[in-house]
Order: structure tokens, then C-alpha cells, then sequence
């Protein structure tokens, strides 16, 4: 019998401190570029991608089904953590 789907959210916070502390356009546009490109790569992340679903992917946040095993999500996280702290 299948488990209940399974969510996580994937979600940049307190990000003022470190995108808007300049007044550098560039250095702005730049930081926020890569929060975006860290939420699509987690999309695309070919290791996780058997285990993802996107539901909605923001300029810092993306909200992913997680597969049908129980307790699925405290698999995937420590994998998605690992990969952006790298």
C-alpha cells in the first residue's frame, strides 16, 4: 500500500543580508541568480530526479513531491543539502 505523498520545501530565507548588502546592480543581480539556478539544479539533480516532482519552482523557493516511500523526504534532504553546500 502506497504511503501518503510526501513535500519539501526548498526555501532561500534571510537572503537580505547577503543579496542586498551592496549597491552594486551586478553584485545583486548576480546573488539572485544563484539562488534561482540552486532551486532549478535541485529540479534537474539527476540523482534525485527519480525521487522529485516539482510543483512550483520561485526565484528562491521551489516546492517538490517527494516519491511514494515512506519517510522519503528525510532521504532526499540530506542528498539536496549536500549538494548546495559543495
Amino acid at each position: 500500500m502506497p504511503s501518503e505523498p510526501e513535500y519539501l520545501l526548498v526555501e532561500a530565507v534571510n537572503i537580505d543580508a547577503t543579496v542586498f548588502d551592496t549597491t552594486q546592480i551586478s553584485v545583486v543581480r548576480g546573488s539572485s541568480y544563484l539562488l534561482a539556478r540552486a532551486i532549478r539544479t535541485i529540479a534537474r539533480h539527476p540523482g534525485l530526479g527519480a525521487g522529485l516532482e516539482a510543483l512550483s519552482i520561485g526565484g528562491s523557493s521551489g516546492l517538490f513531491r517527494v516519491g511514494d516511500h515512506l519517510n522519503a523526504a528525510d532521504r532526499v534532504w540530506p542528498q539536496i543539502g549536500g549538494h548546495l553546500y559543495v
